[in-house]
């Protein structure tokens, strides 16, 4: 009977290492995926800081200042497009990525 227990003891933790490696691989994975958010956030922030601001006392001054500007503008757009569409592709991929290798 004792011998029994013994076996269960280990078995319990056997399960409990395999639960706490499994709950590791887990948040290791949250941790990437927040930081590739934040570098992505980052990067963007960063294309917006270099933006010139608009100036303009009334409308069509505003949009004349905008026109005088446009190549920096559609720069950005560009950036911007290229950035959220790998972040985008890295936010699909990722999640698949893992769930493979768990499958292994």
């Amino acid at each position: 009977m004792r011998h029994w227990g013994i076996r269960c003891a280990a078995s319990a933790r056997e399960t409990i290492a395999v639960e706490s490696e499994q709950a590791l691989e887990a948040r290791a994975a949250d941790r990437l995926i927040l930081f590739s958010d934040a570098v992505v956030a980052i990067a963007i922030t960063l294309l917006a800081l270099d933006l010139p601001v608009p100036d303009g006392r009334n409308v069509s001054e505003f949009w004349r200042s905008v026109r005088e500007h446009d190549d920096h503008y559609l720069a950005f757009l560009v950036s911007f497009v290229v950035i959220a569409a790998s972040w985008g592709k890295h936010a699909l991929w990722l999640p698949m990525e893992m769930c493979s290798k768990k499958m292994y």
